[in-house]
């Protein structure tokens, strides 16, 4: 049986009616992004491939479909697909980016890793991923960050972004994986987060 990574409770706007519905979600470690009725249930509605179908993923106030009426537009994930798109809502804040962060490390987990102190890319990016408050994973932020996380404002070419620094990250690949291995990861998860609007072709080499 494959290892779960992450697992839970999402939002989900149905394909035709563009209805609501909460439902169960379970992301293994081989990239299969999984929708369930209910956590007792052992075949999926719908099932996806990080790797392999989605193009991009966007979340908050970049997702172009309103959020449910209980929730925030900051609570947003978009599965950006070349045929049907996913559009997810979290509870909160800080549980869609822990989502964002698990999927991104899912999709980009089969490419080239980016590693720090690679001279082909921009200083502030290293800047991200050198000086870590708390060793966590970061990811862009687009808005005004009111979550648990440690955050700061980082100054880029294109203006200042907000990078917020997930703790006790989700995603594990295998008990082999070291810090270091993590750590490009996390890299290449961030930079992968940046192509919406437009940082994303800086960091793929």
């Amino acid at each position: 049986m494959v290892d779960i990574a992450k697992a839970g409770w999402l939002y989900r706007q149905t394909s035709f009616l563009k209805n609501w519905k909460k439902n169960w979600f379970s992301l293994t470690v081989d990239g299969y992004f999984r929708c369930f009725e209910s956590p007792d249930d052992l075949i999926a509605k719908k099932t996806i491939s990080l790797p392999n179908d989605v193009i991009a993923i966007v979340t908050g106030v970049d997702v172009d479909s309103k959020s449910p009426s209980h929730s925030s537009q900051t609570n947003m994930i978009k599965l950006v697909m070349r045929d049907n798109n996913w559009v997810l809502c979290a509870e909160n804040i800080d549980d869609m980016l822990a989502w964002q962060i698990t999927l991104e490390q899912a999709r980009v987990s089969q490419r080239s890793q980016f590693r720090p102190n690679n001279p082909n890319i921009p200083a502030y990016l290293n800047d991200v991923l050198m000086n870590n408050p708390n060793n966590g994973y970061p990811i862009y932020y687009r808005g005004n960050y009111t979550g648990r996380y440690p955050s700061r404002i980082v100054h880029t070419p294109q203006g200042p972004i907000t990078v917020v620094y997930i703790e006790d990250p989700y995603y594990r690949y295998s008990n082999s994986c070291g810090n270091a291995a993590m750590g490009f990861l996390a890299g290449t998860a961030l930079a992968s987060t940046f192509m919406f609007p437009f940082w994303f072709p800086l960091f793929w080499f």
